[in-house]
């Protein structure tokens, strides 16, 4: 061996060993923390301050005394945190005995306690720990912390050779395990972070790693209850310990199968295999006991009567009831303190087990044991995850499973039961489907009238856990009940009952449909709709419960007031997972025949399972982004989400694939399979796993954060909004009109104007961030009217009307000379595209202007939050920067094509083929410096505005330039990154691409005539078919964008719509006036987003008065008389907030 080798292995011996010593030490030694506590009670007339600081720490965790409390109605009383030394830029207060944690993204916080004259109280006592502390010299130098470890395993892991991976990764993870056991719980996050890199080195490596993974796979019994528990206590809002536990146990499961080499997804059809069987799914009892559980003695083997009890739920569903004396074969058995223990399996079709579990539990507490397996959902999502971003390909198991429900779904129906006369017990069906559609249709002779009590005729679900899906004859009744789980475009989850409008006719057959069509509920009754449901956003909420007809088992339907008789006859009950057609269903009525078809099961084939995963391999980004903008067009035009767009149309015309080259010359049956692929990775998995992922860890490249962002291009926007608006309803802080009351004095902005206003503090933008920025930011985190306005001297109640004029009326400052914050991007002066786009002032650097930005900042999340569109247009490099995707030239090249013709120039000079330095020095007279977008002369190096560009330093030149307009505005842009992470959870905006950020701020310029059409009322006396509205209607759609706009402003307050029909909270309302001429003017109600309309006498006529109204009418003055305002008085009265 050379010296340079035995010195790398020494060196790296060497590195691996101070690396476990800082891990074993860091475990002993505490973080530092401090505290601060007032006497008990305080003083009057206090003012103490106090600048906290823990050196390294990233963020400050500030916890309280639950006994604190000061003064609440005193106003010099209150305790308060700044972000500056000044104590102006305040991060929080806190009057009375609310004193709720706080966290300061800092490592200094400055700290203010005054009081008054008035009564004291206990007063207060916190702790402030750090998050993520940074090394200092003295710890590195004493080899007592974490961090230099966590420092030296990732130099060892970069840039150490094979043989560290090879020789000492089972020692790093040795000593990584026993930081993670013997550290609090605070202190854990780290370990796990670094135990996640150690385990997929372990699952990728090229060469067998042996560790003992033990410690970590035993933490899954405990990893399951607590999901369960939280899953209870919070819904699917789980705690980051939690996430980091389910991400490190499901990785070394992986690490586990690549040590055993079992691919954790391995899958072969060994012979051509029915689809059903691919979609099936087992629940096998392994041992059933009860009694005294740990010892065997003492307890009785019920292990083949509860195999049965499955057998009766479809072979894949287990419900134990509370009461075991419900259990007929444990009735002899039963007793105090004893416990039932069941040991299963889950298992495919073909024997593979799939999750094994035990379950232990005292009588008392009903629970369930189902096929359906989230932390299965888990690994399949990880190695999903790995292989898209490898390959763009799926799994073969996750492929077969699709390609079978797919197939299925078009071309086959299961049939329940043939015919109830014959057929006395009818065995559940178990399917696995997920699917927004579905359908039963059935014949049925019933011999008697209503009877007194229940009749079951088809079930699915658990009636205790809700959510189920039920064709029953409820008591005294001869109509049919259809219920369906539905969740609700609020994220709620209600049991929606259809009855039919006929009664089922006595003593002859007739034929029932029930359809489900996403958010559609449809009952037909002898081929003819016979009753229906529909809202609009809604979807069915998917169980994975077994179908029972006619009769449930034991804990599946209460039996109270149920009737086991039903009456009659039930014929050719068929299941479909599709929505099927009025056409269709009255076919099967007008072809009623005696005999019952089954339809053939569909098959596969290995070799048909490797053509589609060959067919896959040849898709790349583009062909999926153009696919899912392609079903999002479909979608928006027939008002669905992606999820319930049926794939069937997904099959364009060669001339309307012309928008979408990528996909030219695709088959439509690719086409629609990797759609459904696409689909059902986002439905039944993303879906329900995202909530598990920690996306704080998104910037670590081994985090599954990391790998889940990288997907942020094929993740529905459904699927993102299903947790982000979970997690915002979660930390809404109010609703409605009200919150913070502010006053405006618009002319006084006027005047400034004209007299000038350089920093745009008198601006109606600067006189909003003046009494918002420093509010506490839970006070902006409203749902629907975030501020009350009051405007100086105008006349003017605000029940939302004045709140969202202001809005538009920041946005317009914001993108006018009188704020200095944002201009006209350098292509507005003609050279190159979107000339209409505003960009940050680069030289806005001072305190003041960052807190600006920042409030624009919180003004995006409160957007976001509270569905207040703004009226803005921000290009590209701005949203990237705030969602962390990478900038790139084209990015800037976009606002800035002129800057990036003078760099080329020399690459243009460069490669001419005679081109000699001393040429290229004579034909090229730049320094190096830069132009910045407000015109500023930047200097790349030091003296750089007299250092020539040369043919020797040409390139480090257009390095340094490139690198400097990229970066451009990363400080005001991390400054409104800041701003918005107050409002809205800004981990979670790793999942949105910039488009979807810039669409949830901004929302569509074009103001969408059917959406609005979509969301008009016609009130007292107008209706949609009169010649007024259909007028109106016509005049609208010859509008301008720019006059669609004023209209807008004119008769809401704002400029832009809602993006969608779920977003509307209230309607437009057209109604007529009392007097119709073609003098008058029409009337709006701003605050209440009505408009009342003359019947004017003409296109023409109508056209004119409208443009009139909105271009020369926008004051809102009509509440009461206007009164005489000072225009250069200064409103500088502090916000207070309404009580709810």
């Amino acid at each position: 061996m050379s010296i340079f080798h035995t010195s790398a292995a020494s060196l790296s011996k060497i590195l691996t060993e101070e690396c476990i010593r800082h891990f074993m030490q860091a475990s002993k030694v505490p973080p530092p923390n401090l505290s601060e506590e007032s006497r008990h009670p305080y003083d009057n007339h206090l003012d103490y301050r106090k600048c906290l600081h823990i050196q390294g720490a990233s963020k400050l965790i500030i916890k309280f005394d639950p006994r604190c409390n000061v003064h609440n109605s005193d106003p010099l009383t209150r305790c308060a945190f700044y972000a500056d030394e000044e104590y102006n830029e305040i991060i929080a207060s806190y009057r009375g005995g609310q004193f709720a944690p706080l966290t300061v993204d800092s490592d200094r916080v400055y700290f203010r306690f005054t009081s008054g004259a008035g009564e004291t109280f206990w007063g207060y006592k916190f702790s402030v720990t750090p998050v993520n502390l940074r090394l200092n010299n003295i710890q590195a130098l004493n080899g007592l912390n974490f961090q230099l470890g966590y420092w030296l395993l990732e130099l060892l892991l970069d840039k150490g050779p094979q043989r560290v991976r090879t020789t000492y990764l089972g020692q790093l993870y040795d000593s990584l395990v026993y930081y993670v056991q013997a550290s609090k719980r605070s202190a854990k996050a780290k370990g796990y972070s670094l135990l996640l890199r150690i385990l997929q080195e372990i699952q990728f490596s090229p060469e067998p790693i042996q560790v003992n993974l033990e410690n970590i796979l035993k933490l899954q019994k405990q990893l399951e209850k607590r999901y369960e528990r939280e899953l209870n206590e919070e819904g699917e809002t789980f705690s980051v310990h939690l996430q980091s536990l389910v991400e490190l146990v499901a990785t070394a499961v992986m690490a586990r199968n690549a040590m055993e080499d079992k691919p954790h997804s391995r899958f072969y059809l060994e012979k051509e295999t029915p689809l059903t069987d691919i979609v099936k799914r087992r629940l096998k009892i392994i041992s059933a006991r009860f009694g005294d559980c740990n010892d065997r003695n003492f307890s009785e083997n019920f292990t083949d009567e509860f195999q049965q009890l499955v057998e009766l739920n479809g072979g894949s569903h287990l419900v134990i009831p509370g009461d075991y004396s419900q259990i007929p074969f444990l009735v002899n058995s039963l007793g105090e303190d004893k416990e039932l223990e069941i040991q299963y399996e889950i298992q495919d079709e073909s024997g593979k087990i799939l999750s094994q579990r035990t379950e232990r539990n005292i009588s008392g507490t009903e629970f369930e044991i189902g096929t359906g397996i989230w932390f299965r959902d888990v690994l399949d999502v990880i190695d999903n995850t790995q292989r898209f971003n490898l390959n763009r390909t799926f799994s073969d198991e996750f492929v077969a499973l699709r390609y079978a429900t797919w197939r299925l779904q078009n071309e086959y129906y299961w049939t329940l039961l043939t015919d109830s006369t014959t057929q006395s017990d009818v065995p559940a069906v178990s399917l696995p489907i997920q699917c927004y559609r579905f359908s039963i249709s059935f014949w049925i002779f019933l011999r008697d009238g209503p009877v007194k009590g229940r009749r079951t005729i088809y079930y699915k679900g658990v009636e205790s856990y809700g959510s189920v899906n039920s064709v029953t004859i409820e008591s005294d009744s001869a109509n049919f009940s259809f219920t369906v789980g539905m969740t609700m475009p609020d994220g709620s989850v209600v049991d929606q009952v259809v009855t039919s409008e006929s009664q089922i006719p006595m003593g002859i057959l007739s034929h029932w449909a029930f359809v489900v069509n996403v958010d559609t509920i449809k009952i037909y009754f002898n081929g003819k709709q016979d009753g229906i449901f529909n809202q609009v956003g809604s979807r069915p909420k998917f169980n994975n419960y077994p179908m029972f007809i006619l009769k449930t088992p034991m804990g599946i339907q209460s039996s109270e007031n149920l009737v086991g008789d039903l009456g009659g006859d039930l014929k050719d009950v068929r299941w479909y997972s599709r929505t099927i057609s009025e056409r269709e269903v009255n076919d099967m009525y007008m072809a009623m025949t005696d005999s019952v078809t089954v339809p053939k099961v569909p098959t596969m084939t290995q070799i048909q399972l490797e053509e589609l995963q060959n067919k896959s391999s040849k898709w790349n980004l583009i062909m999926d982004e153009q696919l899912l903008e392609y079903a999002n067009i479909l979608a928006e035009k027939d008002n669905l989400s992606t999820f319930g767009l049926d794939s069937a149309i997904l099959n364009p015309s060669s001339e309307f694939l012309n928008q979408f080259p990528a996909l030219l010359g695709i088959p439509t049956d690719v086409l629609q399979f990797r759609f459904e692929c696409l689909r059902t990775f986002n439905l039944k998995y993303l879906c329900h796993v995202l909530s598990l992922i920690d996306f704080s860890q998104a910037q670590l490249p081994w985090s599954l954060a990391h790998q889940i962002t990288k997907l942020k291009d094929i993740i529905f926007m459904r699927t993102k909004a299903g947790l982000w608006n979970r997690i915002l309803a979660q930390t809404n802080t109010g609703s409605g009109r009200g919150g913070t009351r502010i006053q405006i004095n618009r002319p006084r902005a006027l005047r400034a104007k004209e007299k000038g206003d350089l920093d745009g503090s008198r601006s109606v933008f600067g006189q909003a961030f003046r009494q918002l920025h420093f509010c506490p930011p839970a006070a902006l985190r409203r749902r629907g009217q975030v501020w009350n306005v009051t405007y100086s001297g105008e006349g003017g109640t605000d029940a939302g009307g004045l709140f969202r004029d202001s809005v538009s009326h920041i946005c317009s400052d914001l993108q006018s000379p009188y704020v200095p914050l944002f201009i006209p991007c350098p292509n507005s002066g003609g050279f190159g595209d979107n000339a209409e786009k505003f960009i940050p002032r680069s030289g806005a650097t001072s305190s003041l202007h960052l807190s600006m930005f920042s409030f624009v900042g919180k003004l995006m999340g409160i957007a976001i939050r509270a569905k207040h569109i703004l009226n803005l247009d921000f290009p590209s490099v701005v949203w990237k920067g705030i969602v962390g995707t990478e900038v790139t030239r084209s990015d800037v090249e976009s606002i800035d094509a002129f800057s990036f013709k003078m760099m080329d120039q020399i690459v243009t000079a460069e490669r001419q083929p005679d081109m000699t330095p001393d040429m290229f020095n004579e034909l090229i007279d730049m320094t190096f410096t830069v132009q910045s977008s407000d015109g500023r002369e930047i200097e790349l190096v030091e003296n750089g505005k007299t250092q020539k560009v040369t043919w020797e330093n040409r390139r480090q030149y257009l390095s340094l330039a490139e690198k400097w307009k990229i970066s451009e505005f990363s400080e005001q842009i991390q400054a409104m990154k800041s701003g918005l992470g107050t409002i809205v959870p800004i981990q979670l905006l790793a999942m949105f691409s910039w488009r979807e950020l810039e669409l949830s701020v901004c929302g569509k310029r074009e103001v969408n005539l059917e959406l609005l059409k979509r969301n008009t009322k016609y009130a007292n006396g107008y209706r949609k078919t009169d010649a007024a509205i259909a007028m109106f209607w016509r005049v609208f759609n010859e509008f301008s964008t720019k006059d669609r706009e004023l209209f807008l402003r004119f008769v809401w307050g704002r400029s832009r719509l809602p993006n969608s029909h779920e977003d509307f909270d209230e309607k437009f309302v057209i109604m007529p006036t009392h007097v119709n001429n073609d003098n008058i003017l029409p009337i709006s109600h701003t605050c209440f987003f009505q408009l009342e309309l003359p019947a004017y006498s003409s296109d023409e006529v109508m056209k004119t008065k409208i443009l009139y109204a909105i271009n020369e009418c926008r004051e809102i003055d009509a509440d009461h008389q206007a009164q005489n305002v000072d225009w250069d008085a200064d409103a500088e009265e502090a916000p207070q907030e309404d009580d709810e």
